[in-house]
């Protein structure tokens, strides 16, 4: 078990090696190790693991999961699923969501840990939502309050909470995710409902 242990300390890809758990390829995650493994064992270190979330898109972390990628941490604050009021009040230049379509809006907080000083959070990440039934809405709101390109240079240690907002199709609002991608890191999916 030490060495399992190891193994997946020193792992740098988990979600790759978790996806050869779920299929059951454990040859395949331990080709470079010895080949006298148990894999009943195998199986039960990793389930504990591996059988939560992953932050795929079928595989969502919770609403409450704190998100990490590079030198940043992220969490959702709250979700508004019809911020059409809040977006209209914001700039009387505002247009309505489109027909069939609800302003979403997501208030985030999100930390800096890195040594390359400032940084800006607005340049290093990325946000979309995606609906139920597949597609992607990245179109803005128009102004909104506390926007996250209004957020200064960050230093190490600095916290900071803001808004993003995205006009969703009504239909795919149900089991929609937020797709969220930390300074170079991988995108992760966050279910924006609590289950």
């Amino acid at each position: 078990m030490a060495l399992l242990e190891d193994l997946w300390a020193t792992t740098t890809d988990r979600e790759n090696v978790c996806e050869l758990w779920r299929q059951g390829d454990f040859r395949t995650m331990l080709r470079d190790y010895d080949d006298g493994w148990d894999f009943a064992v195998v199986s039960d270190h990793y389930e504990e693991r591996c059988s939560g979330p992953d932050g795929s898109r079928q595989n969502p972390f919770p609403r409450d999961a704190v998100l990490t990628g590079g030198d940043w941490t992220m969490t959702m604050a709250d979700v508004s699923f019809d911020a059409a009021d809040v977006v209209a009040a914001q700039n009387q230049f505002n247009d309505p969501p489109p027909p069939e379509h609800q302003y979403v809006m997501i208030d985030i907080e999100v930390s800096y840990h890195g040594e390359s000083e400032p940084v800006s959070p607005w340049r290093l990440m990325d946000f979309a939502i995606v609906g139920s039934g597949g597609n992607t809405f990245t179109d803005s709101c128009g102004v909104i309050p506390n926007p996250l390109r209004d957020v200064g240079d960050m230093y190490s240690g600095a916290s900071a909470s803001a808004n993003v907002c995205m006009p969703v199709a009504t239909e795919q609002l149900d089991g929609a995710s937020l797709r969220v991608t930390l300074g170079r890191g991988q995108p992760a999916f966050v279910l924006l409902t609590s289950e």
